[in-house]
């Protein structure tokens, strides 16, 4: 065998009639673990405590779709209405997810880990040394991202729903309460009113549960793929070939408003 070229992997192999995943068996996995489960084990190695899966679960439902405005949608459905199979629709789509569009989750992640590490060595209140913290990134010229939205202008819905299930669930890493105290912060040091988005929520969440930075942003965009999914097929089952996308002038035209059943 040709050293040079011989490699390893520790995520999974088949051979005939069998898989297996980072040593369990697939099939024994099928119906006895959620799909967040095997997120976590494909990308970590080990199954997720209860409290981190029911976290990824919802985390996973929530970037899931926020309407045909959002440019990855956008993208997907002027894709799909030049008659490209779905999957290249989806594909557009994905391109979208950087740095100004759901793929600022890592970065976030990143800087909520470095000021939790400097505010940790300080015997200060925790809004004080997150205020010096949020003030030193600015002074440089740094964004700090996860903060603003242009349609949420006071809260962002989705990101109020998780940090409740986080709470209920018992995991208490400090993020939650640190991510709450930067944004105080940038607001006093901005004077702007400046909710946790999406992606400033993601990022708490998974610095609580310990997922990895360098993997967040493809986990939001593989949330997103099931909203692009959708639009791109409607477009191409419901409107003309090839036309031109208003972005803003559009209308619902879904089920009435609906609950579930408790």
């Amino acid at each position: 065998m040709d050293e040079d070229l011989h490699w390893k992997s520790a995520i999974a192999y088949a051979r005939p009639g069998h898989i297996t995943v980072r040593g369990y068996t697939l099939t024994d996995l099928m119906g006895r673990v959620t799909f967040s489960q095997m997120i976590w084990l494909v990308v970590t190695g080990e199954l997720p405590s209860p409290q981190a899966g029911e976290i990824m679960d919802a985390i996973l439902v929530s970037a899931a779709e926020s309407g045909a405005r959002a440019p990855a949608v956008l993208a997907a459905r002027t894709v799909a209405s030049c008659g490209a199979p779905i999957q290249a629709a989806v594909a557009a789509g994905a391109l979208t997810i950087s740095k100004y569009h759901g793929g600022a989750v890592e970065d976030c992640m990143r800087q909520l880990i470095a000021i939790r590490e400097e505010v940790s060595s300080q015997q200060v209140p925790l809004e004080d040394a997150c205020r010096a913290a949020v003030r030193r990134r600015l002074d440089s010229g740094e964004r700090l991202g996860g903060f603003g939205h242009r349609l949420h202008k006071e809260d962002d819905p989705r990101q109020l729903r998780l940090f409740e299930i986080a709470r209920a669930t018992g995991l208490n890493e400090g993020y939650l309460d640190l991510v709450q105290a930067v944004r105080q912060a940038l607001e006093v040091e901005t004077g702007r009113r400046l909710p946790i988005n999406i992606d400033g929520a993601y990022a708490a969440l998974l610095c609580e549960i310990g997922f990895p930075p360098e993997l967040a942003n493809p986990l939001f965009l593989l949330s997103r793929s099931v909203g692009m999914m959708a639009h791109a097929h409607e477009e191409q089952a419901r409107m003309r070939p090839r036309r031109y996308i208003h972005p803003t002038d559009w209308e619902y035209d879904g089920p009435a408003p609906r609950r579930l059943e408790d």
